[in-house]
């Protein structure tokens, strides 16, 4: 037989978790490419530069991106009463995210969420109490499960914390990467 064709793709937006997406949309994959088998690759910082390193099991998390808006009311500093800031709120969500794994999965699951985003209120806005903030998180899992039971506790962790600040709340998801084990 005629030795087989090696295709390099390099994926885009491998973070944020929609490249694959992206590759296997485009008609031309299956009518021009026709995988056969695929082989995922991945960078591996503090591995030795060219090497390839072979794993068992699960190789590499599944991840997932958390937007989360608040909405309250800004109103004059001056009068933070009239208003509904989100600042304790945001400041309550960053610390309970960063521990929610270890309160959500089992001992020794490897589960985490990583702040990577905060803001509130409008820069240079000096005088007022703000009316918004956003925040953004990493969620990621070895296992599927854990992947569900995380994302479930900070939905739920969100809302509450909306609630209990007399806010309006929105948050989004991306796409997960299943996680094959």
């Amino acid at each position: 037989p005629p030795p087989p064709a090696v295709v390099l793709l390099f994926q885009p937006a491998e973070e944020r978790g929609t490249g694959a997406l992206q590759v296997v949309a485009d008609s031309r994959w299956l009518a021009e490419i026709k995988p056969d088998i695929m082989f995922g690759l991945h960078n591996l910082p503090f591995h030795e530069r060219l090497a390839v390193v072979v794993r068992r099991g699960v190789f590499a998390a599944a991840s997932k991106g958390m937007h989360v808006e608040f909405t309250g009311k800004t109103s004059h500093a001056s009068h933070p009463e009239e208003g509904a800031s989100p600042a304790f709120a945001l400041a309550s969500a960053i610390t309970q995210l960063a521990v929610l794994p270890a309160l959500v999965t089992p001992f020794g699951s490897a589960a985490l969420v990583t702040v990577i985003h905060a803001s509130v209120g409008e820069k240079d806005a000096f005088g007022t109490s703000p009316g918004s903030a956003t925040l953004q998180a990493t969620l990621r899992a070895h296992r599927n499960e854990d992947m569900t039971a995380i994302t479930s506790a900070a939905e739920r962790t969100i809302t509450g914390l909306a609630v209990a600040h007399g806010l309006t709340e929105i948050h989004r998801c991306a796409i997960i990467i299943l996680v094959v084990t």
